[in-house]
């Protein structure tokens, strides 16, 4: 009796323990990425639901404002989007996922069979706070622009638009007000601009700006 609970929990670890693990890992590398470009000076960070990095917050608002130099980033964090995963976009709030089994053989190409299809949504407004922020900071703190960042960790094998013209998506491109970024790109844009520190009341005004979307 003993071997066959052992059992079950050797399966339920194999197909649930070790993608949560990996999964929490990958939040963790962002935040410690994060905290990194902070203490280097590169950028401001300024986090709204630190928890959102394990995936317990699920809000329309931002989860972070990165501020490198004097641009400013509103970000969220994509969900759980496994590798092999199609995400094909409709609405701002409606993603479609299509799972792939990726097999190689050994006189063709990957063989790609098509696993399940489910719709889940995903509820984001970027685009109002983005305004919302500028609206708020720009009167006291002029920043050269605030944008909204759709962060997907980790990097799924792709992503496909449908509004209004079907086309597939990838790091930098643009998507109902947003940008879609993977976490290893998004720091690359940060440390493209050049180190600008900001006043003692230039950050408090960002904080409390922040906070009160």
């Amino acid at each position: 009796m003993e071997w066959i609970v052992w059992t079950i929990g050797a399966v339920a670890f194999i197909f649930f323990g070790i993608p949560l693990i990996k999964y929490i890992l990958s939040r963790l590398w962002v935040y410690i990425r994060l905290w990194g470009l902070r203490i280097t000076k590169r950028a401001f960070v300024v986090f709204r639901h630190p928890f959102s990095l394990w995936a317990f917050h699920r809000s329309k608002h931002a989860d972070v404002m990165v501020v490198c130099g004097r641009k400013g980033y509103l970000i969220k964090f994509g969900g759980s989007f496994k590798r092999g995963t199609r995400i094909e976009a409709d609405t701002p709030t409606a993603w479609r996922f299509r799972r792939y089994w990726r097999s190689v053989g050994p006189l063709s190409a990957p063989m790609i069979t098509e696993v399940f299809v489910r719709t889940k949504t995903m509820p984001f407004d970027l685009a109002k706070d983005t305004v919302m922020l500028k609206s708020k900071i720009h009167a006291d703190v002029l920043l050269d622009d605030i944008s909204a960042v759709y962060m997907l960790t980790p990097k799924p094998l792709s992503i496909v638009a449908n509004d209004g013209e079907r086309r597939e998506l990838s790091n930098g491109d643009s998507f109902f007000g947003m940008t879609l970024y993977t976490a290893k790109r998004f720091f690359k844009v940060c440390r493209g601009h050049l180190p600008e520190s900001l006043s003692k009341e230039e950050k408090r005004i960002i904080k409390e700006s922040f906070r009160k979307l």
